[in-house]
């Protein structure tokens, strides 16, 4: 039959041929019905349409999107999106998503420029732009009817990095306190990165310059014709050449800044640096005055650090003497303290470290609440005996200055639990006490300010002993006189 069977076509006509011959009885019943509807004529079967590949048109009409849900979409998406979109690592920060119902937001006064409950992050700065926007007509407070989308997310946003700095410098001052009372930090993740990728730069430069010094050689060398003997006995030059390199550069390094810290200001700009950031430590206490009410003292931290500040101006005293707790003023170029400071009486924290003071200060004798002073890093020649009088005093850190004695005085402050004198030409006696926290074997288990205080404790009772020893030799002195003439 070859390869396609023809015998379906022909049933009609084999099953009228067996009726014809009597080999059948009777038709069959689908007789009729086949010959009003013959079999089709194609040998193939046709793909359904399903399956059938449609021809691409480019104009097609797409589908109505009549009955598919419609997106939906907030107003705060628009607003984060601008402001993660300008603040992209605001998103590293951790953030608390734990919420009650959801509702969260809705429940705090977005008309104060910070919640005291929740932390200071991005999503404030959203809710805060929201109610610049519409207000809360539910509480009565409707919104600035020129307040535009811009100026909401303007204010917004300098708020926002307002109450972040004022958070960076108190978490700075705290932790200088904290160490100077006998906490320790530890190096952080980013300062270790930071290590660690500035030695391996360092190391790189010093390979440079030794690969550029040989090529140099190589290439003179070659076209002066100088034999193998006179490169071989250059190759020891390369290192001198690297360290003169290295110096060189440190040199230029030093120059510059010295160079940039030379330019001084004037008077009227020490004023004016003065009053800006005791005015804005001011404004911040009114904020949070106003959230937490007014029961709560909270006492002003101002941060003047590497400020290029050379003298405290006395048109400044009247600022700082009414509320300022914590004054910092390291890093500058201030060699004098005037006599109208000594009127700051709230002041119990102040940083003079790293400054040009040839003389201990002594206008800060006379304040009766001040328990922590940094003078590290000065030119102070000599511990006054005014000290004496500084009876809240409980730290004090006078390190690599010029000091070669310690007064008496310093034994009978009982509040002094820390004296810090290392980097100072002491007198034998004394140098030894500090020298020995980093070789006596039972100061190994103790922490640097551990080590301090019982250093203090060491100095102290020295201090006592050679007062002892010399009241001894003054009484056998006079008994020695009186004897005589008797």
């Amino acid at each position: 039959m070859g390869r396609y069977d023809f015998r379906p076509l022909r049933v009609y006509q084999t099953a009228s041929q067996l009726v014809a011959s009597d080999r059948i009885q009777s038709l069959p019943p689908w007789h009729d019905i086949i010959g009003r509807v013959p079999p089709a004529q194609t040998l193939v079967r046709s793909q359904p349409l399903q399956h059938q590949e449609r021809s691409r048109r480019r104009n097609v009409r797409k589908s109505s999107k009549l009955f598919q849900p419609q997106r939906i979409t907030y107003e705060e998406d628009n607003l984060r999106r601008e402001f993660f979109g300008d603040h992209p690592w605001e998103l590293a920060r951790p953030r608390l998503v734990l919420e009650n119902d959801g509702r969260d937001a809705e429940r705090k006064d977005w008309s104060l420029r910070s919640q005291r409950d929740r932390p200071v992050d991005g999503e404030g700065v959203i809710q805060r732009q929201v109610f610049l926007l519409h207000g809360n007509p539910e509480k009565g407070q409707m919104p600035d009817p020129n307040m535009t989308p811009a100026r909401a997310y303007d204010q917004a946003r300098k708020e926002f990095y307002e109450r972040r700095l004022q958070q960076d410098v108190e978490r700075r001052i705290a932790k200088e306190e904290a160490m100077a009372t006998g906490a320790y930090f530890g190096k952080t993740v980013l300062q270790i990165g930071t290590e660690l990728e500035d030695k391996v730069f360092e190391e790189w430069k010093v390979w440079a310059t030794k690969e550029t010094v040989k090529m140099e050689q190589r290439m003179a060398t070659i076209y002066t014709g100088v034999g193998n003997q006179s490169a071989a006995t250059e190759e020891k030059d390369p290192e001198a050449e690297a360290e003169n390199a290295e110096r060189e550069a440190s040199n230029a390094i030093q120059q510059e800044e010295a160079s940039e810290g030379a330019v001084t200001m004037n008077h009227q700009d020490n004023v004016r640096i003065f009053t800006e950031g005791v005015e804005d430590s001011r404004r911040e206490q009114q904020t949070r005055s106003h959230e937490t009410g007014p029961t709560v003292s909270l006492k002003l931290t101002v941060d003047l650090s590497k400020r290029d500040i050379y003298a405290v101006p006395d048109e400044v005293i009247d600022i700082l003497r009414v509320d300022v707790e914590r004054l910092q003023l390291a890093y500058n170029q201030i060699c004098y303290i005037p006599d109208l400071f000594s009127q700051c009486r709230p002041l119990k924290y102040l940083n003079l470290r790293h400054n040009l003071f040839q003389e201990f200060p002594s206008p800060l004798f006379s304040l009766p609440q001040l328990e922590i002073l940094d003078l590290s890093v000065n030119e102070i020649q000599k511990i006054p005996e005014g000290l004496a009088r500084m009876r809240s005093l409980k730290v004090l850190s006078l390190a690599k200055n010029k000091i070669k004695n310690i007064p008496s005085c310093v034994k009978d402050l009982d509040t002094l639990r820390m004296l810090r004198l290392a980097g100072n030409p002491l007198r034998s006696e004394l140098a030894a006490i500090i020298e020995a926290k980093d070789t006596y074997p039972p100061y190994d288990e103790l922490t640097d300010n551990e080590r301090e205080t019982f250093t203090t404790s060491n100095l102290k009772h020295q201090l006592r002993a050679e007062a002892e020893a010399a009241a001894r030799e003054s009484g056998d002195g006079s008994r020695l006189a009186i004897h005589a003439l008797g």
